[in-house]
């Protein structure tokens, strides 16, 4: 089939079709569940709007809202909680358990874990967190 078709005609067909990009598409819901079982899908949903440089413009309102929510709930200035560094999920602990979110902030390391059995995994994530961010005492 490709012999009756000019070598060179292919190669312009070629280079034009280089020429065109698609549009980077931007993110609907089920873009940013990856992983669909069990809380994994609400794991993404935070981390995604949770992270001020995602593609859905909000900055860090998400993340101040959040922060916002737990300061009054342990009656804290928001300002204690500093600033955002960063967002990770399902983050595997010394012990081969999952952390399922953790935000790094400046002044503080939150862990999530959205669903558990067993009372004694925050000490396995306390010990793991500690592990992966020295700075925090």
């Amino acid at each position: 089939m490709l012999d009756q078709y000019p070598l060179n005609a292919l190669q312009v067909l070629l280079n034009k079709a280089r020429t065109y990009k698609l549009d980077m598409r931007e993110k609907n819901f089920f873009d940013t569940a990856s992983r669909k079982y069990y809380e994994n899908p609400t794991t993404e949903l935070l981390s995604f709007f949770l992270n001020p440089l995602e593609v859905h413009n909000l900055n860090t309102l998400f993340f101040n809202g959040l922060i916002d929510c737990i300061a009054k709930k342990v009656n804290k200035d928001p300002a204690t909680f500093g600033e955002f560094i960063s967002v990770e999920t399902e983050v595997c602990t010394l012990d081969g358990k999952r952390i399922d979110l953790i935000i790094e902030t400046t002044k503080n390391l939150l862990i999530f874990a959205l669903y558990t059995t067993n009372f004694t995994e925050p000490l396995s994530y306390q010990d793991s967190a500690f592990l992966k961010l020295p700075k925090f005492p």
